[in-house]
């Protein structure tokens, strides 16, 4: 009642334990997984960015004008971009390629099977919502609110992630819709529809295609808890189980059955000009309306 006075039903909230928040990404057990989520730039695949001639060249800059070392510095520096600090007028030259290679280094692993096993814990707790949904057993507008760090892997693990990091407030969204008694689901960014990777590039993924490609990243996360999977450094994103991609090729969809939708209160890292230039303006601080 205190959202919408008046209303004749009351907003159902259901919240955890704070020792059990899914979306952390420390629940998978795979510990390959949690360290390079804590640590990505000390991961197997974040250590190669790093050894790179072009992240050192940008580092040995960077130490020589702030006088610190670059690693660690990419939030501190979006942050004064983010706001009224600002950014000291010797960094200048070095800004754009230090976020650059911070933000290769940082995101590296999400491109390894790392990414998909990290998410599978969250991406279970949608895929029981989209299927309670079905049921008619689920809210039909259920919210998740969660960090930059943990919605790039969940994109990428459901292939619909384009490797640029979230703006501030970014909405993603998987609505699920019905024709002739077969469901499917439509993942969007700010209202617009995204083609997934693991469906064929169709804007509609059958729901059982949705929700084998969550259930082998969770059954690849217990592989790596049980010690019968070890992820190499090399290993790229998989598509998951072989299964049925091809899309509906329809015009029409019934109505949503459930609405699934994550915010993510983050940074937002403009994408790198040809010019070199960074236009700040592009970093905006909006409300999630």
């Amino acid at each position: 009642h205190a959202l919408f006075p008046g209303a004749a039903t009351r907003l159902q909230v259901r919240t955890r334990s704070e020792q059990f928040d899914p979306w952390e990404l420390q629940m998978s057990g795979c510990q390959e997984a949690i360290d390079a989520h804590e640590h990505p730039t000390e991961s197997a695949v974040g250590k190669r960015v790093v050894n790179t001639a072009g992240y050192q060249r940008v580092a040995r800059q960077w130490k020589a004008l702030a006088k610190t070392e670059w690693v660690g510095q990419v939030d501190c520096m979006l942050t004064a971009m983010c706001s009224d600090a600002g950014i000291p007028k010797r960094l200048m030259p070095v800004v754009n390629d230090a976020l650059d290679w911070g933000y290769r280094a940082s995101t590296a692993w999400i491109n390894t099977d790392l990414g998909g096993i990290a998410a599978s814990v969250p991406l279970q707790d949608v895929g029981a919502t989209l299927e309670a949904a079905v049921r008619g057993a689920s809210p039909r507008l259920a919210l998740w609110s969660t960090h930059d760090t943990t919605l790039m892997p969940i994109m990428q693990a459901l292939g619909a992630w384009d490797n640029r990091w979230p703006r501030y407030a970014m909405v993603m969204g998987l609505e699920l819709y019905e024709k002739d008694g077969r469901h499917y689901v439509r993942i969007t960014q700010d209202g617009a529809p995204i083609a997934s990777r693991l469906c064929n590039g169709a804007l509609m993924c059958p729901l059982d295609t949705v929700m084998t490609i969550i259930d082998s990243w969770v059954q690849k996360a217990k592989q790596c808890k049980n010690g019968r999977r070890t992820i190499s450094a090399l290993e790229t994103f998989a598509t998951g189980a072989e299964v049925d991609l091809q899309g509906p090729g329809m015009a029409w969809f019934g109505g949503a059955g459930a609405i699934v939708i994550v915010l993510v209160m983050g940074a937002y890292l403009p994408r790198k000009r040809e010019t070199e230039e960074l236009e700040l303006e592009e970093c905006v601080l909006g409300s999630p309306e």
